[in-house]
């Protein structure tokens, strides 16, 4: 998917999600501090990396690609770059944080622990219904090229992947000002949640749910 120079699309090559990891660890330390650790090696890896699509925003000049931004869609099976992941973790000596198996079914019930248990409650009942459930995260832009536009776009792409490629429901935590740009993706408000806070940021739990796509897929489709 692609506006102007920007392509997003999956990392494609061990380089590429190597890349992306060290994008990831430099926004989110310098945005968020507290919130991953920092490490010798400039890069963030964790247990559902294994198990997620690692998306870039790249900008492609003369065949040449620097990604500027990224997001990760996790769910409950292999992604198709595990054994990259897997290959860096072992270099990079991440590898027991990469392989351990996760302890709960989604990233965010890992530091939202006051809603975890409602959390799983959305999780267990969708996939009760044999629907995906898949979290939306780790959404991040260089800051000296950040814009609405860009984060738009990004919003817009993810939304496309889950709700039409993957076929899930998506759950998602953003800033109470951005949650008007995941509303138009079907993403509301999970009322029986809180605010929680992300290193001091408030943000918002939301769910749009797969069997809601269509009243959303026209008027999403035309942006893309």
């Amino acid at each position: 998917m692609t506006t102007n120079n920007l392509i997003f699309r999956e990392a494609r090559s061990q380089e590429e999600l190597e890349q992306l990891f060290r994008l990831r660890h430099l926004i989110f330390t310098n945005a968020y501090p507290g919130f991953i650790s920092e490490n010798p090696y400039g890069l963030n890896l964790d247990t559902f990396d294994a198990l997620s699509h690692h998306f870039g925003l790249y900008d492609e000049v003369a065949g040449i690609a620097t990604p500027i931004g990224y997001v990760r869609i996790t769910g409950n099976e292999s992604g198709e770059t595990a054994n990259w992941v897997r290959q860096l973790a072992t270099r990079y000596h991440f590898y027991d944080a990469v392989n351990i198996q996760p302890t709960v079914p989604l990233p965010m019930m890992g530091y939202f622990h006051s809603a975890s248990d409602k959390i799983e409650q959305i999780y267990l009942s969708t996939r009760a219904k044999g629907e995906k459930v898949v979290e939306v995260g780790r959404l991040c832009l260089l800051p000296e090229l950040a814009s609405l536009r860009l984060a738009v776009f990004m919003s817009d792409c993810s939304a496309v992947f889950v709700l039409f490629h993957k076929d899930a429901s998506g759950i998602i935590s953003c800033k109470e000002n951005q949650s008007r740009v995941n509303s138009r993706h079907g993403f509301k408000p999970v009322e029986e949640i809180s605010k929680q806070d992300i290193a001091g940021h408030p943000s918002l739990i939301l769910l749009s749910k797969w069997s809601e796509r269509y009243q959303i897929k026209e008027a999403l489709l035309q942006k893309i």
